[in-house]
């Protein structure tokens, strides 16, 4: 937002004596949050896929070629 925002305008208030880097902060607070929220649960869905792929490759590492009857 600071790119946009000409540098002798980063100061100026409004009616409620914010700038708009206040503002910026208050109107995204949510947007933050759902974005943590987010992101824990894609690494616990990467975690369970993790794990899963760890646990068949381990298996297949062990596993004696032709079985354990040749």
């Amino acid at each position: 937002m600071e790119r946009f925002v000409p540098p002798s305008f980063k100061e100026y208030q409004n009616s409620d004596e914010k700038t708009s880097k206040m503002l910026f902060i208050e109107e995204h607070r949510d947007l933050k949050a759902q974005g943590k929220r987010w992101m824990k649960s894609t690494a616990n869905v990467c975690r369970i896929a993790i794990v899963l792929i760890a646990t068949v490759v381990f298996a297949a590492a062990f596993t004696v070629p032709g079985g354990v009857s040749s």
